[in-house]
């Protein structure tokens, strides 16, 4: 009896808790094929790879032809006229009478472009149903082309992969064992989504050091449908439609049959890829040390540049497409979000992991259902955790799989049962700050930042910040070893990169640092001298170091953080530069200090990102 009870316990903790598990969702990317100037992407349409997050529906060839072109011929007129009417306007006399005629022009040309910019969804709908996509997709998951009917061995397997661990100690403790699991799969179903790629945009970048060497990018406007199976299960429409053994009439009628499609929204896709990769050779640390010491190699001899073919090109710019719009429309879009609820709160901990794609520093919001005075209920925020740990749940659930481990970096106190929401972000979080130093400090002054979260380890981010520009002055200068009496003046440019590691305590954040700095002065004063009085031109003093730091933060929210923090640097190099046009009483010296290493306090604000 005890047992009994125990078990029906469990069972209603579980239902409880967990209910709330994410659904995966299974995509289909389709590229545009134009009646005319088509990128040549269509042909790699099928080339792309998706994450872990998704089960990917492929039919065939995931193209679509449409009957309109890339680009609106009264694009490249509108550009003409606009064109016309600048260079008009940048000439002596412009003709008003010209310039009235080619303003008129240009009004009817961008009202035709908008009127065909308008019809682009209608035909781009129809071209869906006329190409029968939708069947398409659904036939690649149900029908077996061996067999020739349908059958549920897809969405069973989706289903097994899809259940988590309180599916699977339900349904063993259900009479039907695996069964529950496995018809749980038509639910999926729901789920089934399509990107199409209407790639607009191609370009090309060559390296002015090495022409061959080129960056090419890809832009493409994102629409985002799904398969709306959900209303025809309701209706009771889809039941005629299955056929579990071969009907040639059945067939046909899924075949033909006009599922209905739900646009979601429309995004933007970049891709950016080179038409070259780097070696790196195997060479002896000897052979390395003596090309870098001035041997008869110089050390980029040391890297080969391997051009790659146009379809390593075509493919990663396919794949970056995907990824481009994936990420805008997780961010978007609700169901794409990754949502499962608390597992365990010390440490805080969920069921999910390389399955869903998630990294570490990931960040999640924190929320917990309440009841409104009406009765009704809400979610209400408690706070921001991000990823420490993931957990390998690249398998089929066993009751046992390891959950993911997260750490609070902005939350009250996380509970088992409350819903972690993924909240995808850009991976940069930029700042501003100003250096408090001494007056003839290079570091001294406002200060802007950037850190780019590695996904590496908890913590570790790096970082560039640089700035200055405020007057710099030194009561004497070192050079060639000899002190220069009297005031030197300039004005600094400074840079440091740096790598960081946070450790974390809720709403506080601690970061050392180390790295390197770069500082070039622009002298307008030495030894109490103007610079161009004393027949120099163009003299600089430029010097770069090491550097370390830390830092003290505290979170606001995912927007805002104030810190403040000490950087210590240590000069490796100081040395002065001239306009070799103009004279300089100078001697050609490597060694001149004019200005401090950076010894700065530094007070600052991150204004996006935790």
């Amino acid at each position: 009896m005890k047992k009994i009870i125990y078990l029906a316990v469990s069972l209603l903790f579980f239902n409880a808790v967990y209910s709330q598990q994410y659904s995966r969702l299974s995509i289909t990317p389709i590229h545009l094929k134009h009646s005319s100037g088509a990128l040549s992407l269509v042909s790699f349409s099928d080339s792309v790879t998706l994450s872990e997050k998704y089960d990917y529906n492929y039919f065939g060839n995931n193209t679509l032809s449409v009957d309109f072109p890339r680009v609106s011929p009264y694009a490249a007129t509108a550009a003409n006229l606009q064109t016309q009417i600048n260079n008009l306007l940048k000439s002596s006399s412009p003709s008003p009478d010209q310039l009235k005629q080619l303003r008129n022009d240009l009004e009817e040309v961008t009202v035709k472009l908008k009127i065909d910019d308008s019809l682009r969804m209608p035909k781009l709908i129809q071209a869906l149903n006329n190409g029968k996509i939708a069947n398409k997709i659904l036939a690649s998951i149900l029908i077996d082309p061996s067999l020739g009917y349908m059958t549920t061995d897809v969405i069973a397997k989706r289903a097994e992969y899809n259940a988590s661990d309180a599916d699977f100690v339900k349904a063993m403790n259900s009479e039907t064992k695996m069964a529950a699991i496995r018809d749980k799969g038509i639910d999926l179903l729901k789920n089934v989504y399509f990107i199409i790629f209407d790639d607009n945009m191609q370009t090309e970048t060559a390296s002015e050091k090495n022409p061959q060497n080129k960056t090419i990018g890809v832009s493409s406007i994102a629409y985002l449908f799904q398969v709306d199976i959900d209303s025809l299960m309701r209706t009771g429409q889809f039941d005629p439609l299955i056929f579990t053994e071969k009907d040639n009439a059945k067939a046909q009628a899924f075949a033909s049959f006009n599922f209905p499609l739900k646009f979601i929204m429309i995004g933007s896709a970049e891709a950016v890829t080179t038409n070259y990769k780097l070696e790196k050779p195997k060479i002896s640390g000897k052979a390395l040390l003596g090309a870098l010491s001035g041997g008869s190699k110089e050390p980029t001899d040391l890297v080969k540049f391997i051009m790659k073919s146009d379809e390593e090109v075509s493919k990663d710019l396919v794949n970056g497409l995907f990824s481009s719009a994936e990420f805008y429309f997780s961010r978007k879009y609700e169901p794409f979000k990754v949502k499962v609820p608390v597992f365990g709160n010390s440490p805080i901990t969920a069921k999910i992991g390389k399955k869903e794609a998630i990294k570490i520093d990931e960040l999640y919001k924190v929320t917990e259902s309440v009841l409104k005075k009406d009765g009704s209920k809400v979610d209400k925020k408690v706070g921001w955790i991000r990823v420490k740990k993931v957990a390998d749940n690249l398998k089929n659930a066993d009751g046992k799989m390891e959950p993911s481990v997260f750490y609070k970096v902005s939350s009250k106190k996380v509970e088992r049962g409350m819903k972690l929401t993924q909240r995808r972000q850009f991976g940069t979080v930029f700042g501003l700050g100003f250096n408090i130093g001494s007056e003839s400090d290079v570091a001294a002054g406002l200060m802007l930042s950037a850190e780019y979260i590695s996904h590496i380890y908890p913590g570790v981010r790096f970082g560039i910040s640089g700035g200055g520009f405020l007057p710099l002055k030194a009561k004497e200068a070192t050079i060639n070893g000899g002190k220069e009496e009297g005031i030197t003046e300039g004005t600094p440019i400074y840079i440091d990169a740096t790598a960081q590691k946070i450790f974390q305590a809720n709403h506080l954040e601690l970061t050392p640092m180390v790295g390197a700095y770069l500082s070039s002065v622009s002298i307008s004063k030495l030894g109490g001298t103007k610079v161009e009085e004393n027949y120099f031109k163009g003299l600089t003093n430029t010097s770069y170091g090491g550097l370390i730091g830390i830092k003290a933060g505290y979170n606001f929210g995912p927007h805002a953080q104030i810190n403040i923090g000490y950087k210590y640097g240590f000069a490796f190099s100081s040395s002065l530069s001239k306009d070799e046009a103009n004279a300089d009483p100078l001697n050609e010296s490597t060694s001149e200090i004019i200005f401090n290493a950076p010894s700065v306090i530094s007070i600052g604000l991150r204004i996006y990102g935790f």
